[in-house]
């Protein structure tokens, strides 16, 4: 009797007899103009937390329904975006997926109908594929292992490795770009056109569509037409902007810009060296950063930084988990779903969060620099902000209270006007800009009374 079960057993079984009503409606359009676009390559936009995972998942499940014998490969940025694309396509769709790099029998690639793989991934397959084949006495010591796809390396030589190799071993084959304004980097382009065989399509996904040098290095980034997109993606089928979908499917978004005045030896470091405005922590940043993790000590927090350095002295300085490169794959998966679940309150990080880290409850986002005028990382780390939380969303509905993305600049410098280029490409959402003075008052920082903070 339906009317006895609970709600959620309801949608389990609703998702489990139709996963395509899990859709959204815009993915929904999404979807049938990735389906209309066919057989050519195509791109489609929507802004950070707007389901490009779930999206993705419902193309590649409709292409393999119509090609029962096809492959499809989901080109990833980091590990956590394969884990999502793995866990949506298990979970609603019910396709297990190969996940390369992760502990599984290479030898199952084979068979497998969804392959996922970072670009990295890709692209080390690649360089390792075009060496020359070791053979006989040459071999001993070779700690290379053998895939089970193509005869003595020679498929995989042309392939570009043992995934390539699977993909065009099919009759039919669809490649994914996930974080898809990867594609022009020229490496990767190379890449993809390699494995783009009859019978082959490429389809786009990303949140913005911009890239500060495409591979066309006679265009300009800023002329580049968001329907055209690059030539190897094809148009752009759909798009979706952050203020269509706010407050409905994505959290409104408070944007501040402190501007931090530059004073005494500060002032003279910049001047000599106008650039060191953009990496460098001035005590005023400090400052600023001290009095804001104190007015949101009960929130979950983000500080965002550019160098692995300032990452680690400010995890050591206030005592937090600093996340960069070096942290191993397993620890780094044990931080974030610490994190996920409120277990640990702030953490501070270099670029490697900007793309593909999935934080519902983020509430609190302090970007203390960036690299330099890129307006695809401004709006990348934005995104974090903008998945619903439980939490966060009833805070919404009681108090139309909204998280905070913080943007700490030095006032008067290259940063604050690359900061403005920056800003410039966000749509949908005003910047606050505020002084560091106004923003602490009444202060809340003891790094006034002590000198630890200035240059030598």
């Amino acid at each position: 009797d339906k009317s006895t079960r609970p709600q959620e057993e309801d949608d389990d079984l609703e998702r489990l007899l139709d996963p395509l009503s899990t859709l959204r409606g815009y993915q929904k359009a999404a979807l049938q103009a990735v389906e209309v676009a066919a057989p050519s390559n195509c791109c489609v936009v929507l802004p950070c937390g707007a389901g490009k995972t779930k999206l993705g998942a419902a193309v590649a499940s409709g292409f393999l329904d119509k090609n029962r014998s096809g492959c499809v490969v989901v080109m990833c940025l980091r590990r956590e975006g394969m884990r999502q694309w793995a866990r949506e396509l298990f979970e609603v769709w019910g396709i297990r997926a190969f996940e390369a790099g992760v502990h599984q029998d290479p030898h199952h690639l084979r068979d497998a109908k969804v392959v996922l793989a970072t670009y990295h991934r890709m692209l080390s397959e690649r360089r390792r594929a075009m060496k020359p084949v070791v053979t006989g006495a040459e071999a001993d010591g070779c700690t290379e292992y053998d895939d089970g796809i193509g005869k003595d390396g020679a498929v995989d030589a042309v392939a570009g490795g043992a995934i390539g190799a699977r993909f065009l071993a099919s009759p039919a084959g669809l490649l994914i770009a996930d974080e898809c304004h990867m594609v022009p980097a020229p490496k990767i382009n190379d890449l993809i056109r390699a494995l783009l065989a009859p019978q082959r399509r490429l389809v786009g996904l990303t949140a913005t569509l911009l890239r500060e040098a495409t591979i066309e290095k006679s265009r300009r980034s800023d002329d580049i037409d968001d329907e055209e997109g690059w030539p190897l993606l094809g148009r752009c089928v759909h798009r979706e902007t952050f203020a269509g979908l706010a407050p409905e499917y994505l959290a409104p978004v408070r944007c501040v810009e402190v501007r931090v005045p530059v004073v005494d030896a500060w002032g003279e470091l910049f001047a000599e060296q106008p650039l060191a405005a953009t990496i460098c922590l001035s005590r005023g940043k400090w400052e600023v950063l001290e009095h804001l993790l104190a007015k949101h000590a009960d929130e979950q927090l983000l500080i965002t930084v550019e160098r692995c350095e300032q990452a680690r002295l400010i995890a050591a300085t206030f005592g937090l988990i600093p996340i960069d490169g070096s942290v191993p794959a397993a620890q780094l998966k044990d931080y974030l779903e610490r994190f996920r679940r409120r277990k640990i309150r702030a953490l501070v990080a270099t670029h490697i969060l900007d793309d593909s880290a999935d934080f519902p409850e983020l509430s609190v986002m302090i970007q203390m620099g960036g690299f330099f005028s890129s307006r695809r990382q401004e709006q990348q780390r934005l995104g974090r902000l903008l998945r619903w939380g439980p939490v966060k969303k009833k805070r919404w509905d009681e108090s139309k209270t909204r998280p905070v993305f913080y943007v700490v600049v030095h006032e008067g410098t290259v940063e604050e006007r690359m900061s403005q280029h920056r800003t410039s490409s966000v749509e949908g959402i005003d910047y606050e800009r505020v002084s560091a003075s106004d923003l602490m008052s009444p202060p809340m920082s003891p790094l006034v009374r002590g000198d630890l903070f200035e240059p030598y």
